[in-house]
């Protein structure tokens, strides 16, 4: 592979800095695999479906969609508790 296939290929990596691990690389193109993300993305989805206006307006759902998506947390999946101190 020559150095523009390089430079394409490293395009498409990141570098991950998980806490506690060593860094690690992955593809900037993953999928959501947390259950608890894709709750809240469906939940924002659905209380955003249908509606239209200004930029303003959009935003400003936005942001009440994802308050209170964050807040119901009994429909979404369980969170994980750490337990290191």
């Amino acid at each position: 592979m020559g150095a523009t296939g390089v430079k394409i290929v490293a395009a498409n990596l990141t570098i991950v800095k998980a806490r506690g691990t060593r860094a690690y690389i992955r593809s900037k193109t993953n999928l959501i695999t947390s259950p608890r993300l894709q709750a809240f993305h469906s939940c924002v989805r659905q209380q955003l479906q249908g509606k239209h206006g200004s930029q303003a307006d959009i935003r400003s759902g936005l942001a009440q969609a994802a308050r209170s998506c964050a807040g119901g947390r009994a429909s979404a999946a369980p969170r994980r508790i750490s337990r290191r101190f």
